[in-house]
């Protein structure tokens, strides 16, 4: 990465840490670490693609093989992780930020596991927008209501057990 978007993203955390993500602005960034506003708009559209790219550079880890429950667990650790810049993401205008950059994460895993079904493509799509959205909007609520990791994860753990994925496939 080049070093003055690490420094962009630094910036931005640093002034998260102080006020919440409306009250930063493009001004505040460029001043604080004296660049033009040419300089930030080169590197980034604006402050939402910041806050993107420190998800991406982060990043939640991806295991290949790995079950449902643990993707699921490693998506969760990462937001519990982080738990100030997080919940300030989560509480203001950027949360459908943090909801895509989960929504792609979880997206992907649900996609990988539902291959083990036999259903058609249509129905694949609509299931996986049923079962990534509805992740990441219990996912993030409980994150906002203070619920532990542990309580966040069995809820998602229920939601997406193997019988109920089962039925809601029959089903459909």
């Amino acid at each position: 990465m080049i070093d003055t978007e690490k420094l962009i993203q630094h910036t931005f955390i640093k002034l998260l840490k102080k006020r919440n993500v409306e009250e930063i602005d493009v001004n505040m960034i460029c001043k604080e670490i004296n660049i033009k506003r040419q300089t930030f708009y080169y590197h980034f559209q604006n402050i939402y693609d910041v806050i993107f790219s420190i998800y991406c550079y982060k990043s939640i880890p991806y295991i290949a093989n790995s079950t449902l429950d643990v993707s699921i667990y490693n998506m969760l650790n990462f937001l519990y992780n982080d738990n100030e810049y997080n919940i300030k993401i989560a509480k203001s205008n950027a949360r459908d930020v943090l909801e895509d950059f989960l929504y792609s994460y979880i997206h992907n895993c649900i996609n990988k596991y539902l291959n083990k079904y036999v259903i058609n493509e249509d129905k694949k799509v609509v299931l996986l927008k049923f079962f990534s959205k509805g992740i990441v909007e219990v996912t993030i609520s409980n994150f906002i209501e203070k619920k532990s990791l542990e309580v966040n994860k069995n809820e998602i753990n229920k939601l997406c057990s193997e019988n109920l994925i089962n039925l809601i496939i029959s089903k459909f």
